[in-house]
């Protein structure tokens, strides 16, 4: 028995939630597309209809830089590699009664509980490449409530522009708002997603008077998959218009919540990493 348990480094736990197609014209201002999140959030997805190569910005080519954030409760940061926020503590809460060291939410020092979302656009035709794009912050310094934040991203060709206006509220709220910009004599289809990763070394024994796993609202019903149920399961796909998606345990909830009038999938997956 211990001997199998030795075999398993990690479960991999993810939400996936993916904004649906969307034509974008050439040459003009896109329609901003909003997204908000509750504490943390992921990458987004698009496609482009054309044999005319979109060149990219080589991400190992490019240092990503880190960007802090800050209101009264939580504190952390984010990389501008794919927009992930690799930390996230939350500074009303202390990790035991005796501790000075405060909750850590969203976390990427420890490999096997590792706990991130991240929120960018991956362009399907342009290969591996398009997971990892890297933004460029062309306005602010520290993401406060009184002082949002905006990155860019371009293609190096500049047929694509992304403008990106990030915010924070005074409590657990963080916006995201894209504009889209189609330089291109030809439309382009994109799409969005975000993305909440979580590892654990070894599930826990979970208690039946609350949730702990995957949930989330789809098409106004409620959804929620016990974490155990979804390592058998392996994967559950959802689509709809509103609603919400994300990871609960014992005490705390990162979610995704899409724009209310754009239609989305969802899905949530596991799988083992072993040695």
């Amino acid at each position: 028995m211990s001997e199998t348990k030795n075999l398993i480094i990690a479960v991999i736990l993810s939400v996936l939630v993916i904004i649906l197609w969307e034509s974008f014209k050439p040459k003009r201002a896109i329609t901003e597309r909003s997204q908000t999140e509750n504490i943390k959030s992921n990458l987004d997805e698009k496609i482009i209809k054309s044999d005319i190569p979109i060149k990219l910005d080589k991400p190992e080519k490019i240092i990503a830089q880190n960007i802090f954030f800050e209101n009264e409760k939580i504190e952390g940061n984010i990389n501008l590699k794919s927009l992930r926020f690799n930390e996230l503590y939350l500074k009303k809460y202390d990790l035991s009664k005796d501790s000075v060291e405060k909750v850590d939410l969203l976390q990427s020092k420890d490999p096997e509980n590792t706990y991130f979302t991240e929120f960018s656009w991956k362009i399907s035709n342009m290969g591996s490449a398009s997971n990892d794009l890297v933004w460029k912050l062309i306005s602010g310094d520290k993401l406060t409530p009184n002082s949002p934040i905006k990155l860019l991203w371009r293609s190096n060709n500049n047929l694509i522009e992304i403008v990106r206006t990030l915010s924070v509220d005074n409590n657990y709220m963080f916006k995201i708002n894209d504009t889209v910009k189609n330089n291109a004599n030809y439309d382009i289809k994109l799409n969005q997603y975000g993305l909440i990763n979580k590892t654990m070394a070894e599930v826990e024994k979970q208690f039946f008077i609350l949730h702990e796993g995957p949930i989330g609202v789809f098409n106004n019903a409620l959804h929620e998959t016990k974490f155990n149920k979804l390592i058998k399961k392996g994967k559950e796909s959802f689509s709809s218009t509103k609603g919400w998606a994300g990871i609960s345990d014992k005490y705390w909830l990162t979610a995704i919540i899409p724009d209310k009038k754009q239609n989305f999938n969802c899905r949530f997956t596991s799988y083992l990493k072993n040695n």
